[in-house]
């Protein structure tokens, strides 16, 4: 019986597996994705969101000697600056936001999203913090990633939809700003056809952060 129960269970995994997999970045189907991208200036902010995930990765990256951070979408960089100002840093981020942190920061190392691709990046350690969402193509920012060299692990982390908006938001996010956003289930989905997960975890459920850590 406990077999013919687990065969069950098994396929069904697979078959949800699979009805998200082809789904569009494993979003489940019906669901509405914003189609226009809005610049998110987030220049004039600190550290009022996703603060846990700079202070979690800087203590992972001690403790496994990590020196060299990489933050993709850093924003206004303050709590790179903050967290790891004993690490070789490098900021990433759009044009605009670049502009700004070579301005305000001209002694720390910044890059442009439209020069990463031939950038020749390497680095210990990825920061990407609730910025896929953010991004018309997901699958393009998967792919800046794994071009980076070298790369030991990678936190990556996005709002879980069921928490923010409950289990039947079809879409699209009330965040203006978002393109889409993923349950926990389908994130995990997504980002383990290209990573391999190490944990996945709730970091803030007032904020609805979700995070992966992989490599």
């Amino acid at each position: 019986m406990k077999k013919k129960y687990s065969i069950i269970i098994n396929l069904l995994s697979g078959l949800i597996r699979s009805v998200y997999s082809s789904s569009q970045y494993c979003i489940k189907k019906g669901y509405k994705h914003r189609t226009s991208y809005r610049y998110y200036d987030n220049t004039p902010c600190s550290d009022e969101w996703q603060n846990e995930i700079y202070i979690e990765a800087c203590r992972f990256a001690k403790e496994n000697n990590l020196n060299k951070v990489i933050d993709i979408g850093c924003g206004s960089a303050f709590k790179l600056l903050k967290h790891f100002s004993d690490f070789e840093t490098i900021g990433v981020d759009v044009p605009e936001t670049y502009n700004f942190l070579q301005k305000k920061y001209p002694q720390e190392k910044w890059l442009s999203t439209a020069d990463i691709e031939a950038s020749e990046l390497t680095g210990d350690l990825i920061i990407c913090s609730d910025v896929i969402e953010h991004v018309e193509d997901p699958n393009k920012i998967i792919e800046q990633i794994k071009q980076i060299k070298n790369i030991k692990f990678i936190f990556i982390s996005t709002p879980e939809r069921n928490i923010l908006n409950g289990c039947y938001h079809y879409g699209p996010p009330r965040n203006p700003h978002h393109l889409r956003e993923w349950s926990g289930w389908e994130f995990r989905n997504f980002i383990s056809q290209h990573f391999n997960i190490l944990s996945h975890t709730i970091t803030n459920y007032n904020q609805g952060t979700q995070l992966i850590v992989c490599n």
